[in-house]
């Protein structure tokens, strides 16, 4: 059983087939150098929405399911941003109004991704969690320093 193989990134022949290929790309047409530009900035706003979409996703099934005083804040903004993208599909019926209808979700999504890092930013500094509790023997170092973390937290304004 053999080892994949795998390219040796110091291999100059194949950073020579890689540089002919970019170069190729270049001079074969400009129109084929705009269009690998574009699909290289396409590539990069899809991998941005969709890390946008999975940081959303862990964040509501986070706050909006658990219970916990901010809860009801989630849920709120959870039906608002389902509302406006219920709102934003009315246009799609007229194939007039598509474009405004595909502007509208664009703004809806990013007003809701952004309000949604705000009331996560706000609930961490307004309800931080709690300090770890020490299990088991505890000796009088461990509850020093515990004292201290907890009284350094009250400091800093992140504990009650």
């Amino acid at each position: 059983m053999s080892l994949p193989v795998v390219p040796d990134p110091d291999d100059k022949h194949e950073m020579h087939i890689i540089l002919q290929l970019a170069g190729a790309f270049a001079r074969a047409s400009e129109h084929t150098f705009v269009m690998l530009l574009a699909l290289l900035v396409l590539y990069v706003l899809a991998r941005f929405f969709w890390a946008v979409c999975v940081y959303l996703f862990h964040l509501y099934k986070e706050r909006a399911f658990t219970p916990g005083p901010h809860q009801h804040l989630y849920r709120m903004l959870l039906i608002i941003g389902a509302g406006m993208f219920a709102v934003a599909l009315v246009p799609f019926a007229n194939p007039f109004t598509e474009h405004l209808g595909w502007i509208f979700l664009q703004y809806a999504f990013a007003l809701f991704a952004l309000a949604s890092v705000a009331l996560d930013w706000w609930t961490k500094r307004k309800f931080p969690p709690p300090p770890p509790v020490p299990v088991g023997k505890l000796t009088a170092e461990q509850i020093i320093n515990y004292t201290k973390t907890v009284n350094a937290g009250r400091a800093q304004r992140l504990l009650p």
